[in-house]
């Protein structure tokens, strides 16, 4: 069983990472966000207590998680459900838990790798200068708050089904993306604005390697929010995934 699993990990992520569209939104994109905005205000300014260029570097990292996250499983299993590939699976002696973890898993791992590629480029060619704890911490806290993103593609495809589903992908990033935080600081926004970007996962995620980089105390708001988050999208995805396969039987 974990020989299989481990089998379908590896061609999930080989699959994703053939994708041109997935490797120039997740990635490409975000290192060319990087290198504009760093050299629009400068490296060395400071935001929030930290270097311009490390508040900017969790930013994008963020971003490309976000970008990577969603719109890939997203698009994957609406449309493996519209083609009966869900449907087949059940006929099938494989358990459906497994289908999803090797998703799932496959694209953990393709975040963490570009985690760790985002902080390699903002090291050597910016001059992002952390400690190995601050390395550490900025890498977990984001691959965990890509946990939140998974569930949100996840929803996603289940919701809206394979026509509907990239462009509300596109659309729902693209809007977590603005508002909270990742392109502008949230101290640049009007008071309503930034009360609105609080409550949303995207500035929850990246306010915790804000503030390691910034040498604050990370808050226990954070978690709290990105957990809650995490629990509804995976309990919806759940009871909807559940009430379309009864009615399919």
């Amino acid at each position: 069983m974990m020989k299989a699993l481990g089998m379908q990990i590896k061609s999930e992520m080989v699959r994703t990472l053939r994708n041109r569209k997935f490797v120039f939104f997740a990635l490409l994109m975000p290192l060319g966000f990087y290198f504009l905005f760093v050299t629009q205000y400068g490296p060395a300014m400071q935001i929030g207590g930290a270097q311009w260029s490390a508040y900017l570097l969790m930013s994008m990292t963020v971003y490309g998680v976000l970008m990577g996250s969603v719109s890939q499983l997203a698009n994957t299993l609406a449309q493996e459900r519209k083609l009966g590939w869900y449907r087949l699976l059940h006929t099938t002696p494989a358990p459906a838990w497994g289908y999803l973890s090797s998703k799932m898993i496959a694209q953990l791992g393709i975040n963490l790798a570009l985690i760790v590629i985002m902080f390699l480029v903002g090291h050597f060619t910016e001059n992002v200068d952390l400690s190995a704890s601050q390395w550490v911490s900025c890498a977990l806290s984001i691959l965990f708050g890509s946990l939140v993103f998974l569930s949100l593609g996840g929803l996603i495809a289940v919701l809206l089904g394979a026509e509907a589903a990239p462009l509300a992908a596109v659309g729902i990033q693209l809007a977590l993306s603005f508002l909270g935080g990742l392109w502008t600081p949230v101290q640049a926004f009007p008071d309503t604005l930034r009360k609105l970007a609080e409550w949303l996962p995207s500035y929850r995620i990246g306010h915790v390697p804000w503030n390691i980089v910034s040498g604050v105390d990370v808050a226990w708001q954070d978690f709290a929010v990105t957990g809650a988050y995490l629990i509804l999208f995976v309990l919806v995805w759940g009871g909807i995934s559940k009430r379309q396969e009864a009615v399919a039987a």
